[in-house]
């Protein structure tokens, strides 16, 4: 470590202080902490340090804070992975008329007819649903996989805010 430096653990235990936003994240701080522990200070002095890291604070931290939310809000689908099907439609099936041509073959070839023709009238099927499917929810497969997602994702969130602070930070040239 060089003699004119100081490393971040050391700001902290001397009563150093960080941002209040820190707080709108649920541990954040002592994430921040632990990452940046062996960094040395980026600036001159304590105050100018203190001020440059509630800047980034007030430009970043809100807008991760509402990312991380809404990722855990996707997580609230996990809980019921239910999937349905919505049926939309009437119960029932209209056929036109219908035409059919059918081949006998003859036993006798001198008095059978080669071919015999069936028509029918219009009818409706009340049998059949017709119907559109909508599928809602998801199964308990699909919701593990989105969890799994969206865990990695919120990892990815902290991980790129603490990214955003290191211009705070000596940087090694």
């Amino acid at each position: 470590m060089a003699k004119y430096t100081k490393l971040f653990a050391d700001y902290i235990k001397d009563g150093g202080s960080l941002p209040t936003e820190f707080a709108l994240i649920d541990d954040f701080t002592d994430l921040f902490k632990l990452h940046f522990c062996n960094y040395e200070l980026g600036f001159e002095t304590e105050a100018l340090f203190f001020m440059k890291l509630q800047y980034y604070a007030t430009l970043y931290v809100q807008k991760y804070k509402d990312r991380i939310t809404a990722l855990t809000n996707a997580w609230t689908e996990f809980y019921a992975p239910t999937k349905t099907k919505v049926h939309n439609g009437n119960n029932a099936f209209t056929a036109g008329a219908q035409h059919a041509t059918s081949t006998e073959l003859p036993f006798d070839s001198a008095t059978a007819d080669p071919t015999i023709k069936n028509d029918s009238e219009a009818y409706t099927n009340t049998l059949y649903d017709t119907y559109t499917d909508n599928e809602t929810g998801s199964t308990s497969d699909e919701a593990i996989r989105r969890v799994e997602f969206l865990q990695r994702e919120i990892y990815n969130v902290l991980e790129e805010l603490m990214d955003k602070f290191k211009p705070c930070f000596m940087q090694v040239f």
